[in-house]
């Protein structure tokens, strides 16, 4: 006669795992209903809600993840599965019944809510996609987002190492987007430095190089063991730098004048053309011998005599006639502002143009508040020599990230308009911060800041303390179609002819209104905290809201 056999210790336990998953699964069901009716009867107008009430996400991501630290996940991985279906089936049925009794059908002073039946169904949805995530073997991971405008939750559900991703604001962006460049705007205090140095460390984990604009040098203290050279005037182990350096044919003196002197607007437009010609034509004739130094002398202080004979055989020699004294005047302290940084960078051979296209460093180009005014020119002809540099990479070359923290800070960039969108092809990635679109506006022109903005098409919204570009960063979050429900009462009286007597009713009519808005006010980006904001990626991804928990992932 066979003996029976025990069962393991884990069938024994089957039982009780597949019913408190299940159990599970219905609590998570009822968690989201309970909580889509209070948020939406009381709660969205605050914005200080504490994270594990207002975030059902928050919550079930933090009990997941004490679970899976103590390797518990695996055992129950299949009741899991059918918890998430189970869940997803009561999703129907609640949100079918929630309709039915006119839970969400709104009073005259809710009718403007963000959650209607449908944001419970939604709810409900990813609480099932939560359990049938973590329990597939794959182990799919499903991260919590407020949602403005409608879009499919499977959006959301990436990988657990998320296709090794970087993040920004703690969301991992999609590789298909990365060339698209970003703009983070913020004003000071706002959590943006904050954001852009955990993408810093995503970069270095993932290998690609970075060229980084350092304010302060805060980022280069918290990579001290990336290999990387630091460029800047002010300090003196840094390699030296000359204009001629960046010089391969004849025809680049008039690019690297662009770069130094950037096209103007208005008035000043001619001017800053006639700079760029003097410039350009001193550097064909002497450029190529000539130190900064030498070449910051002969634009500047150089007797009209030695400057004519710098200039002979080119246009710009006309400049150096007696009958020109004021005309070239005129020209030279428009070309001053644009060169007069030279004078602080020392000598010698680095090169931007040869450091994009072949080294394997990091780049640091650190400056404080104490210098920025004296180097500031020359740090806007850095970024524009290595955005337009970047042109002229292969379309297969490796990824390259050009960082540039405060860009309103630095000045115009004189090409960089023109090139950003053409740098998609060549693998070069643009993040820049910026934080007010007054001074951008002073810099570029109205039109001018309109197409530096747009051609960053990855945003990241924080608080923004300049009205215009508060108003700005609204209109990039785009509209939202809102449904208004009023109750409007009325007392009809009718005459009755056989009695001579009259009967009243009342009556109420619900009407509902569709109309657009501003999913985000201008006022509510002003007034968001540190570390709270919203990311809109390009290609029609949904507007994200970050919080400072997202952050610090």
């Amino acid at each position: 006669m066979a003996e029976a056999t025990k069962p393991s210790p884990g069938e024994s336990m089957a039982p009780f795992w597949i019913g408190l998953v299940l159990a599970l699964g219905v609590i998570f069901c009822l968690y989201f209903a309970l909580f889509a009716v209070v948020y939406d009867a009381f709660l969205w107008r605050w914005e200080a809600i504490p994270a594990l009430i207002a975030r059902p996400w928050a919550t079930i991501d933090w009990a997941f993840g004490v679970v899976n630290k103590f390797g518990f996940i695996d055992p129950i991985r299949g009741p899991m599965i059918g918890a998430g279906v189970l869940e997803a089936l009561i999703a129907v049925g609640a949100y079918a019944g929630l309709k039915r009794l006119g839970l969400f059908k709104g009073k005259q002073r809710y009718s403007e809510r963000r959650l209607r039946g449908a944001r419970v169904l939604n709810d409900m949805a990813y609480g099932a996609a939560e359990l049938i995530a973590y329990g597939s073997p794959k182990g799919m991971k499903v991260r919590h987002i407020e949602r403005l405008a409608k879009k499919p939750w499977a959006k959301i559900v990436t990988t657990a190492h998320e296709q090794d991703m970087i993040r920004v604001g703690g969301l991992p962006m999609p590789h298909f987007v990365e060339t698209e460049h970003t703009l983070i705007t913020g004003s000071s205090g706002s959590g943006k430095s904050f954001l852009i140095a955990q993408t810093l460390h995503d970069l270095a984990k993932r290998g690609d190089r970075v060229i980084c604009f350092d304010h302060g040098g805060a980022f280069r203290r918290q990579f001290p063991s990336v290999k990387a050279v630091s460029l800047s005037p002010a300090e003196d182990a840094s390699p030296g730098w000359d204009l001629r350096n960046e010089i391969r044919a004849p025809h680049d003196w008039e690019l690297l004048a662009a770069s130094v002197v950037p096209e103007g607007f208005g008035a000043s437009a001619d001017w800053r053309n006639f700079a760029r010609d003097l410039l350009a034509n001193l550097g064909h004739n002497v450029g190529a011998q000539s130190s900064n130094a030498e070449l910051l002398r002969l634009c500047t202080v150089a007797d009209r005599t030695e400057l004519a004979i710098a200039l002979e055989g080119t246009a710009a020699a006309a400049h150096c006639s007696d009958d020109n004294k004021a005309f070239l005047a005129s020209v030279r302290s428009t070309l001053v502002p644009f060169v007069s940084g030279w004078k602080y960078m020392k000598g010698g051979d680095f090169s931007l143009r040869h450091f994009i296209a072949e080294d394997t460093r990091w780049l640091w180009l650190p400056y404080d508040a104490t210098n920025i005014a004296a180097h500031k020119t020359l740090l806007a002809t850095w970024a524009d020599i290595l955005v337009t540099a970047g042109l002229e990479r292969p379309d297969d070359a490796p990824p390259v990230w050009i960082v540039i923290d405060e860009m309103d800070a630095l000045g115009a960039l004189g090409r960089f308009r023109d090139a950003v969108s053409r740098l998609r092809k060549k693998g070069v990635r643009i993040l820049v911060g910026v934080q007010s679109r007054t001074q951008l506006v002073e810099l570029y022109g109205e039109a001018g800041a309109d197409t530096v903005l747009a051609s960053l098409s990855n945003r990241v919204i924080m608080r923004a303390s300049d009205h215009r570009l508060a108003e700005w960063s609204s209109k990039t979050l785009g509209d939202v179609e809102v449904e208004e429900t009023r109750l409007q009462r009325g007392t009809q009286t009718r005459d009755n002819p056989t009695s001579f007597a009259s009967t009243k009713s009342n009556s109420e009519t619900e009407i509902v209104q569709h109309r657009t808005k501003r999913a985000v006010m201008p006022e509510q980006i002003s007034a968001l905290s540190r570390g709270h904001g919203y990311v809109k990626f390009s290609q029609g991804l949904p507007t994200v809201r970050i919080w400072p928990q997202d952050m610090a992932a």
